[in-house]
């Protein structure tokens, strides 16, 4: 009787573990971020707006969890071409992005799946010539949830939101004035991705 039992819950777990989502996927989003950058030494504050783009490859890890990385490319409309927090950048401010997410999601009705997520990422910004450093890097987080509509098996389209904290780190000015920024953003996006 034990063998029949064990034979039966491993029986289970592998027909489990093969109808579970452990596919590949490619995937592109398009969001529309509003961000508040924040300097260490100065009470003031800027809330700028940016469109951002990014391309992610991700794998099914089964049970509805999902482990994809990505990289995003963001351009802020004028972060700081008009002088503040003492600064006047000579150029279009761009990021750019590297990380890894971690995605739950739970199915609701048919190919209806609500999802939160996490990541962990670095980011990177160019400076122009009136600063010492050429660019600067900050530490990312991400807290996200949305919703994804699977049309077919191998195609979902989603929206979502994005929470965004960035610690960039210190750099300087030609005359040695030191800024430390930090940087909250809240992004809606779409998305869609296609399962290989």
């Amino acid at each position: 009787m034990k063998k029949l039992l064990l034979f039966g819950a491993l029986s289970s777990m592998i027909l489990t573990n093969s109808m579970a989502d452990t596919k590949t996927y490619l995937g592109l989003q398009y969001g529309a971020a509003v961000t508040q950058f924040k300097e260490k030494n100065n009470s003031d504050s800027s809330s700028e707006n940016a469109n951002a783009y990014k391309i992610l490859v991700g794998q099914g890890l089964g049970d509805n969890n999902y482990l994809q990385l990505y990289y995003e490319r963001a351009k802020y409309d004028d972060v700081v071409k008009q002088k503040k927090f003492g600064l006047e950048w000579n150029k279009d401010v761009k990021q750019k992005e590297f990380g890894l997410e971690w995605i739950k999601k739970e199915k609701v009705v048919n190919n209806l799946y609500p999802f939160a997520k996490l990541g962990l990422g670095i980011a990177n910004m160019s400076l122009d010539n009136t600063f010492k450093e050429s660019d600067v890097s900050a530490l990312s987080l991400t807290l996200g949830a949305g919703v994804d509509l699977k049309t077919t098996d191998d195609l979902s389209f989603y929206i979502g939101i994005d929470y965004n904290y960035k610690k960039w780190e210190k750099f300087e000015d030609k005359s040695s004035t030191e800024f430390k920024f930090t940087q909250n953003s809240i992004k809606p996006y779409i998305g869609l991705n296609l399962k290989f």
